[in-house]
């Protein structure tokens, strides 16, 4: 097989693969454009910062109760993001039950508990606000906990690269030899437009799906734009076989 036609496989495999890189760019978001900070702010809310991806904003007003939890025991997450210095998403533990963590390690830890009945637990250095939140318990504003991420941007993005994805590949068909070579095996036309119909319906499921679980974590939307390219690159590989490697 040439080696032009391998290096569109390589695409292919590249495109398959993207939702892995989205992954690994939360990993590297996470230490500089969306680095976890926690403050007090001066309008009176406790502020759970992710720079560039959003935020969480409660307001002190609004908490109930807030614990130090040095370590809330056996416990499994539901949906979220597991890294290395990361844990996000919604959790359950035997003694705290459903809660909500952003932490960077499930040890001393801030358990934060509204009026409204949320429960968060907070990492980063939180615990460490403690007596400042006791003192403000009660005052301040009050209201619904603010998440605010950069999801409906990035579920277009996704949703944009895949649907140019498939105009590549629909304006390229016509156009494909009846049989090709890809990843070193024949694959036929029709089969290969079936292949790219499918990953692309994937791809426009993909930002959808991922929007949803990530309303209420701003690292999630990050992985979006990653499904979308690789939907972009595998449906681009599969038209670039089909026009150039045909046997």
């Amino acid at each position: 097989m040439p080696l032009l036609c391998w290096l569109f496989s390589g695409l292919f495999v590249a495109g398959l693969l993207s939702l892995a890189i989205g992954l690994f760019a939360v990993f590297y978001a996470v230490r500089g454009p969306c680095r976890p900070g926690v403050s007090l702010s001066p309008d009176g809310y406790l502020v759970v910062s992710f720079g560039w991806c959003g935020e969480l904003r409660i307001p002190i007003g609004s908490i109930k109760s807030v614990k130090r939890i040095e370590d809330p025991g056996k416990g499994f997450r539901l949906v979220g993001i597991t890294l290395p210095g990361l844990r996000t998403g919604d959790y359950r533990f035997r003694e705290i039950g459903s809660v909500r963590v952003y932490a960077d390690k499930l040890r001393d830890l801030l358990l934060v508990e509204t009026i409204n009945g949320d429960k968060f637990l907070l990492g980063f250095g939180t615990a460490k606000l403690l007596d400042g939140l006791e003192e403000l318990a009660g005052s301040g504003p009050r209201g619904s906990v603010e998440i605010r991420t950069r999801g409906g941007q990035m579920a277009l993005a996704g949703i944009l690269l895949t649907i140019l994805g498939l105009v590549v590949l629909l304006l390229a068909y016509p156009y494909m030899a009846t049989y090709s070579v890809l990843l070193g095996s024949r694959a036929d036309k029709a089969d290969l437009l079936v292949m790219g119909l499918v990953i692309g319906l994937i791809g426009m499921i993909d930002p959808v799906l991922l929007y949803g679980l990530g309303s209420d974590n701003p690292l999630v939307p990050l992985m979006i734009p990653f499904s979308g390219l690789g939907t972009l690159l595998v449906e681009a590989s599969i038209a670039l076989i089909g026009l150039f490697c045909a046997i």
